[in-house]
């Protein structure tokens, strides 16, 4: 379990190799991973957020861009870049992309 000062439903550890054993055994991304990462983002463990994406592969993490927000969207490319590989933007529907892409600053 966390300590006092992290909630329960965020264990910095558990949620990347969680990322990693789902990639692992072929089911890939699950809702619950989301919203795991997705509580993550939202609590401001941002390494925890940036583990877990790491162990995705690029089409689960083109998911997770595409089932979450506009706002955590946004705010998981600007603040999380390079925690995406390349092909993560080549995997995503090419108009969510594209619109994506745009609402970033210049």
């Amino acid at each position: 379990m966390g300590s006092s000062t992290e909630p329960d439903f965020i264990e910095k550890e558990n949620l990347a190799s969680s990322a990693k054993d789902e990639a692992e055994s072929g089911y890939g991304l699950t809702d619950d991973m989301i919203h795991e990462i997705e509580d993550a983002l939202h609590s401001g463990y941002e390494e925890a957020v940036v583990n877990a994406i790491a162990d995705l592969g690029a089409a689960d993490a083109a998911e997770l861009l595409a089932k979450v927000s506009d706002e955590d969207r946004l705010k998981l490319i600007q603040e999380h870049t390079p925690a995406f590989e390349p092909e993560v933007f080549t995997e995503m529907d090419s108009a969510l992309c594209r619109d994506s892409l745009a609402k970033l600053p210049a």
